[in-house]
């Protein structure tokens, strides 16, 4: 779902890459798959900061730059800062 979601957006299709990240994020929820569901939260922050909607973005990026500090994934704990580096 959520390679899937990369494409789609990549396409320019948005509304269609947020379902599959929202997608990807509730199974990796329930497969307790702490990366994958950083990644997914990452995605959807992208998403909300190309709909200006810098609060959901922000919330977004924060909730997935907490797992990434706990996994200690440094590119995901870049890339979030980043992300809300970009929030007008």
């Amino acid at each position: 779902m959520h390679d899937l979601g990369i494409i789609v957006q990549a396409q320019g299709n948005n509304e269609e890459a947020q379902w599959l990240f929202r997608e990807s994020l509730e199974i990796k929820e329930r497969l307790g798959h702490r990366r994958g569901r950083a990644n997914a939260l990452h995605n959807l922050g992208n998403i909300a900061l190309l709909q200006k909607d810098n609060e959901e973005a922000r919330r977004l990026y924060q909730e997935g730059l907490k797992i990434y500090e706990l996994l200690g994934d440094q590119n995901g704990r870049a890339a979030s800062l980043v992300g809300q580096l970009l929030i007008e």
